[in-house]
């Protein structure tokens, strides 16, 4: 693998932009996926959802893709009947699977009470979690994105003893600081919708001695972005900063071979 691409969606890819899948392939691009499922209206679809994941991941790896995955409940996932007393049943079969590497997409989008249970539900899964040798993706929102930020990372709090299992994710500018600052992994999205190119040197820039604990994606989707290939040839960008940020930081953390 010459690239990972820490957060991404390969079932809407499929659907959206097959061809990238082969693109992936001949340029040793290694993703993981995150869950997020476009619609869902019951527990039952969410559970239907994450099966489906399953299979897809399970296809990739025998006929065409390495690749990995994360299972989760995406906050805009998180349907009215959903128990939090419900979640461990969902996710854990999941979780127990050797291409699963641990629970996402999670997290909070408005911070919404719901929300707040459903996450702590999530991350009640802590021991489940570090047993197995598994990690957490975390998502932040664009919209009150400190705020919300700032919320989920309090929430952390009560999980300093995995803290080096979880990347807090989408981090921008304004909010990396607080991310590092608490003991946990930033991940960075560099794409057209998210961190641009000159966010993402002013994060390297200014939090140079963290680059051991950040790592880049796409969350490429229903579109595809290069951005993390291309950020990768930058010239001007020290070699070793940039095979950090694109390839080895995420493997260290995802415990994935180097190959």
């Amino acid at each position: 693998m010459k690239y990972i691409d820490s957060h991404l969606h390969l079932d809407h890819i499929l659907n959206n932009r097959p061809e990238w899948v082969d693109w992936m392939q001949e340029k040793a691009y290694f993703p993981v996926s995150w869950a997020f499922a476009k619609q869902v209206g019951s527990v039952s679809d969410v559970k239907n959802y994450l099966a489906a994941k399953v299979s897809t991941v399970r296809e990739l790896n025998h006929f065409r893709l390495p690749c990995r995955f994360l299972a989760g409940i995406h906050p805009r996932n998180i349907v009215p009947e959903l128990k939090p007393e419900s979640v461990r049943e969902l996710i854990l079969p999941c979780l127990e699977m050797p291409l699963c590497l641990g629970i996402g997409e999670i997290g909070l989008e408005t911070a919404g009470s719901h929300e707040t249970e459903v996450l702590q539900a999530q991350l009640e899964l802590f021991k489940e979690v570090a047993d197995l040798d598994k990690v957490y993706g975390i998502h932040t929102p664009r919209a009150n994105k400190a705020a919300v930020t700032r919320k989920t990372l309090d929430m952390l709090t009560d999980y300093e003893q995995i803290k080096d299992r979880i990347v807090v994710d989408h981090c921008l500018p304004e909010t990396i600081g607080d991310v590092l600052s608490s003991g946990v992994w930033a991940g960075i999205t560099i794409s057209p919708t998210k961190a641009s190119e000159a966010d993402v040197r002013a994060m390297i820039s200014r939090y140079e001695d963290h680059i051991p604990e950040m790592m880049m994606n796409t969350d490429s989707g229903a579109s595809f972005y290069e951005d993390l290939y291309q950020f990768s040839r930058l010239e001007d960008i020290d070699t070793g900063v940039r095979e950090s940020l694109t390839r080895s930081n995420a493997a260290r953390f995802f415990r994935l071979p180097i190959y």
